[in-house]
């Protein structure tokens, strides 16, 4: 008996998928008793191919592995990304072309132009101060637009009603 367990030690490493899996049944069926004779044979190869059949259905159900990407692969992929992020990029400058308004083009840049690296908290203030400036450029505007309204026609104030 020892004899025997000496040759597992040595041979059992050996071996691999299923004929490793057979010999440990193998092993664990002698230490059951069912032993390699013709009055166990038949409990023996039962346990046996039940346990076989068992370690098939799970090798088949464990996930595959999948094969490590080649460098060609990882090179399309990231030339796929830098596609993809640029076509967008352009749907986006597309559609700040139509609208065409200083807010606009501000608000690209932070999101996705030289700005895009602030904080968020930078970016709500640049934008809470982008819009400030534009209404302040707006009233100007507005109130040189009144002034020369008043020059070109001077309000008539009249008597009473």
């Amino acid at each position: 008996m020892l004899w025997k367990k000496a040759d597992r030690t040595s041979n059992y490493p050996k071996l691999k998928g299923e004929a490793r899996e057979r010999a440990r049944l193998g092993y664990a069926a002698d230490e059951l008793g069912l032993k390699d004779e013709p009055q166990f044979k038949t409990n023996r190869d039962l346990y046996i191919n039940q346990g076989l059949e068992k370690w098939r259905n799970d090798e088949s159900n464990k996930p595959t592995r999948k094969a490590p990407k080649s460098e060609e692969v990882k090179a399309a992929e990231k030339t796929e990304d830098v596609y993809k992020r640029l076509i967008k990029q352009q749907h986006e400058q597309i559609a700040l072309g139509s609208q065409n308004t200083e807010l606009a083009k501000m608000k690209y840049q932070v999101t996705q132009g030289e700005l895009a690296s602030l904080e968020q908290a930078k970016k709500k203030l640049f934008c809470i101060m982008l819009r400030l400036s534009i209404r302040k450029t707006l009233l100007n505007s507005c109130k040189r637009s009144v002034r020369g309204w008043l020059t070109v026609m001077p309000l008539r104030v009249t008597g009473g009603i």
